[in-house]
């Protein structure tokens, strides 16, 4: 794990593609959370036999930071994404969007005063 200011960097090992990724994320993502471990989504690509394949990756991160656990999907080309994956997309972002409301109305009535 490597800090930088705002950010948190982490090795994670996609057993698919078999590279490693450093996984960029905001502090920001920990403030306010009440719930651990919480999924954490990107998208990467694997190449095998000249094919080229979109990986859904879902990191469960823990309160220290570091990844309790992983699920990997490849993407179907027709059908870019099933409806569990589009939850599993949607869900987090929306908590994230829900503590950014949150903070920014605490920041308005901090700001009143």
């Amino acid at each position: 794990m490597s800090e930088n200011g705002n950010y948190i960097v982490k090795k994670y090992r996609c057993n698919i593609c078999n590279k490693t990724h450093d996984v960029k994320l905001n502090k920001q993502y920990f403030k306010g959370r009440t719930k651990y471990p919480f999924p954490y989504v990107f998208l990467h690509d694997s190449i095998k036999n000249g094919e080229n394949k979109e990986l859904l990756t879902i990191l469960y991160i823990d309160k220290d930071f570091k990844i309790r656990g992983a699920e990997i999907q490849e993407l179907d080309n027709d059908n870019l994404f099933s409806k569990e994956q589009v939850i599993g997309i949607v869900k987090p972002l929306i908590e994230e969007l829900n503590l950014l409301r949150k903070e920014n109305l605490e920041l308005k009535e901090e700001l009143k005063k």
